[in-house]
């Protein structure tokens, strides 16, 4: 995997072996980044709405108990999130399986043929898909161009999953509040009372919160990777589901007509 590292990124290792407050993260570094990036309407929260209910597999995989993902997102993008699993909190193998179609992958086939109306927020889902099967550099290459609260959403992601914290904040300081937000922060007090997050300190905010906080989740995140924390399936569980709503928002949005 290529080098990421920007102007004020702090690169995971024995340096950040430190627990760091939400405080800190909103105050980081802000980073510059140099490198150049490479070059059917669906009903709203149905794929998103299927994977947070009782059809979301235990072991990752895209149910299809409630519906098919095909029949929602067209032949190509279906097949590619059926193949999806549970990710990693951290980086991950990429499945190669899939490298070839997600290389070739364009508008028509990303949305079976329908019109796109907008197009930033498809490469949005171009570069989630790549993030899904854990093909960091090439979700990264599109995310950085995409100069939208959303485009920097997906950024923020993959450095979150580099991981790279500190300018996973950066981009999420870039995000603001997000739509996604409200349906998160119900999913992830659904996922939390389930994993009886209220016997843990450091993750009972997530039972608590009213609104979603990146940052907060992020401090989780550090701390399961740095192993203060026993949270990752938890944290892997609710990045799943970050990841749903937010590729679910991009879809439909791309194929939606704004006066």
């Amino acid at each position: 995997m290529g080098s990421r590292c920007e102007p004020g990124s702090q690169q995971f290792g024995a340096n950040r072996a430190r627990q760091v407050d939400a405080t800190a993260w909103k105050s980081a570094v802000t980073p510059t980044e140099t490198r150049v990036p490479a070059p059917k309407a669906v009903e709203a929260g149905t794929f998103a709405a299927r994977s947070l209910g009782s059809g979301m597999a235990m072991n990752g995989k895209f149910s299809t108990t409630q519906s098919d993902p095909t029949t929602q997102y067209g032949t190509s993008c279906g097949r590619l999130l059926t193949a999806g699993g549970l990710c990693e909190l951290v980086g991950g193998e990429p499945n190669a399986a899939v490298y070839s179609e997600l290389s070739n992958l364009n508008e028509s086939l990303l949305f079976d043929g329908g019109l796109v109306c907008d197009s930033i927020m498809a490469s949005c889902c171009h570069s989630a898909l790549w993030l899904l099967h854990d093909y960091l550099d090439e979700s990264h290459e599109i995310s950085q161009s995409a100069d939208t609260p959303t485009g920097s959403y997906w950024h923020g992601i993959m450095h979150r999953r580099e991981p790279d914290f500190s300018n996973a904040a950066y981009w999420f300081r870039r995000v603001g509040t997000h739509p996604v937000f409200a349906e998160l922060v119900i999913a992830a007090r659904d996922l939390a009372r389930a994993a009886q997050a209220d016997e843990h300190a450091d993750q009972a905010f997530l039972l608590r919160q009213a609104t979603w906080d990146p940052f907060r989740f992020i401090d989780l995140c550090s701390a399961a990777v740095e192993g203060r924390s026993n949270c990752d399936l938890l944290c892997r569980q609710v990045a799943e589901a970050e990841w749903r709503l937010l590729f679910d928002y991009c879809y439909r949005e791309a194929c939606s007509k704004h006066s």
